[in-house]
């Protein structure tokens, strides 16, 4: 009888040990998600500086074609409506 209860309490030491096990490996495996998420965000905008000037020239052109643009609107309404 002893042994029995010695042997289950044993085996309950066993379950939560394998338990414990596998709770940390899952809890590992997230901390490597993570910081494998948190290394993808950091490096998302780096970019070589000239690749930076090209895409800053390439707004102020988008805003220089879209001002005219407006501007030439503006100025065919005016016409229509005077």
């Amino acid at each position: 009888d002893y042994v029995m209860k010695k042997i289950h309490f044993l085996d309950g030491f066993s379950t939560a040990y394998d338990s414990m096990k596998r709770k940390i490996s899952e809890a590992e495996r997230d901390v490597r998600r993570i910081e494998e998420e948190l290394e993808r965000l950091r490096t998302y905008y780096e970019a070589p500086a000239s690749t930076k000037w090209k895409v800053l020239v390439l707004y102020i052109g988008l805003a220089a074609v879209l001002s005219f643009f407006y501007i030439y609107g503006q100025q065919i309404t005016n016409q229509v409506l005077l």
